[in-house]
């Protein structure tokens, strides 16, 4: 956060936002969107209807949906996705 005097003594503050994107996710894109959103329902249907393998569980920066969902504090969609897809727990980001 920066400030500044105007010539009339004012104080004016400035923030400068970063803003983030997320990581490109082409493949399983609907995956990935219900494991943000915390959507149990919508992943499940997902992996009803579509098979994920391990190398599918990574974003192109290297994420994990399992991290991700660790990180969010998803344990639900963690244990589905180690269940469903057959992920090992000690999974490394790359």
């Amino acid at each position: 956060m920066g400030a500044a005097l105007c010539s009339n003594g004012t104080k004016v503050v400035s923030q400068t936002i970063i803003a983030t994107s997320k990581p490109k996710r082409t493949k399983h894109d609907k995956l990935w969107t219900a494991i943000d959103n915390n959507d149990y329902t919508t992943a499940e249907l997902y992996l009803d209807f579509n098979e994920v393998s391990e190398t599918d569980l990574y974003d192109q920066q290297g994420q994990t949906m399992l991290h991700l969902s660790a990180s969010l504090g998803h344990a639900d969609l963690l244990m589905l996705l180690v269940e469903r897809t057959g992920a090992k727990p000690d999974m490394v980001n790359q």
